[in-house]
């Protein structure tokens, strides 16, 4: 009944949606967590917190809307707050951490027995897992032709230990992104595995398949172990032929990868650019406003001796009113000697990293909209910003030579 899947202003669909970007947040945040876990300073820990306690309340305010929509769920839930309860007695902190609460999400609940799910629910979970699928496997082929266009640009024209090590540390970028989209792709294929018996669906096990290991070479990476190896030849991988036009996979498709992934890069640049233009503006003010605050100070000696009829009250006011305006000045002399280097290593910086293509009015969205990538397909790229061509693709060796060596490595 569509009538019983809303929810005052909120549909079954969009509660779905919502609860698998939390879920997303969640494999990021325990990844994180990891990460840091060894060698991590004050400041990750900080911010790693203050990442999981706002997750927290986002995941317990949306287990409330979870709970109207499906009241087996607070049930089921009974159970693990319990569990959070006494560990929380227990321990200094609680037992469960944020990452691991269950969502309760239909395709979760399908799988335990005694537990019915409603067939539109399971529909809505199902058609939203297809599509993040599809995105993590659109997102997984970009990345591997970025990565094979990063070892080409290494091999050709990286040399010596720090410019290996720059490219090195961005390869590992590049491979880390690799498995966060193979990690998003394998959590929506297992959760059509969950969901396609109850809604009879197969057809979708066809284009979407198990992801190994060995699915994340690109095809000339995969032909070329084959011909080291001296092995029989082998079809390419599956994600290079899933729902690939006939441009996909080719050097368009290598282009099309690389533009996305320079576009993305000189946003952050742009970014970057402007946040050290703020940091200098704030830098003046701070001085302009200790000189101001100075001489006020020292402006209200004249009014206190106009007021105030006692000569000692007199001198006491005009020795304070001193006192703050020296602190002004030595606070902003103090500055001034701690910043003196600062502009020069400022320009030093922007003359390292060359000429950043202007910025169009086009482009102001997209930089400020950071790493998300413009939707509208190929409306939007034919509206590229002129004077900023994005390098083209043009055999194996020149593939990434004319890609811009500040901005990829």
């Amino acid at each position: 009944d569509e009538a019983d899947d809303i929810r005052g202003d909120l549909h079954a669909h969009e509660m779905i949606d919502m609860g698998l970007q939390l879920e997303e947040q969640q494999r990021d945040l325990a990844v994180d967590s990891g990460v840091i876990k060894l060698h991590a300073t004050d400041r990750q820990k900080t911010a790693l917190l203050e990442r999981s306690n706002k997750l927290g309340r986002k995941i317990t305010e949306w287990l409330k809307i979870r709970k109207s929509f499906t009241l087996m769920v607070a049930t089921l839930g009974a159970e693990e707050d319990a569990a959070r309860a006494r560990g929380a007695r227990l321990q200094p902190t609680p037992a469960l951490p944020v990452h691991a609460v269950k969502l309760w999400l239909p395709s979760r609940l399908v799988v335990m027995p005694g537990v019915s799910v409603k067939r539109s629910h399971a529909r809505y979970e199902f058609e939203l897992r297809v599509g993040h699928a599809h995105a993590a496997l659109e997102e997984l082929r970009r990345l591997l032709l970025v990565r094979t266009a990063k070892y080409h640009y290494k091999d050709a024209f990286q040399h010596g230990v720090a410019a290996s090590t720059r490219a090195k540390t961005s390869i590992a970028n590049v491979d880390e992104r690799i498995r966060r989209a193979a990690a998003q792709y394998r959590v929506a294929r297992l959760a059509l595995v969950s969901l396609g018996p109850i809604l009879e669906e197969t057809d979708w096990k066809l284009k979407l398949r198990p992801l190994s290991h060995d699915d994340r070479d690109t095809p000339a990476q995969a032909a070329e172990a084959l011909r080291k190896k001296k092995e029989e030849e082998r079809p390419a991988s599956w994600i290079w032929l899933a729902q690939l036009s006939e441009e996909e996979g080719s050097q368009t498709g290598m282009a099309e990868a690389l533009q996305i992934e320079w576009t993305k890069t000189r946003a952050r640049a742009w970014r970057w650019t402007e946040e050290v233009d703020l940091v200098e503006e704030e830098m003046r003010r701070v001085l302009e406003f200790q000189r101001w605050k100075a001489e006020w100070w020292i402006s209200l000696v004249d009014q206190h001796l106009l007021a105030a009829n006692d000569q000692i009250l007199r001198e006491g006011c005009t020795a304070y009113t001193c006192r703050q305006s020296r602190m002004q000045l030595d606070l902003r002399r103090r500055f001034e000697e701690n910043w003196k280097d600062l502009p020069r290593y400022i320009q030093l910086g922007r003359d390292s990293l060359g000429q950043i293509p202007p910025e169009s009015a086009d482009d102001s969205a997209a930089a400020a909209g950071g790493e998300q990538e413009e939707e509208g397909g190929e409306e939007e790229e034919e509206e590229e910003d002129a004077e900023a061509p994005v390098p083209e693709v043009a055999g194996d060796t020149r593939l990434v030579a004319s890609f811009v060596e500040e901005f990829l490595v």
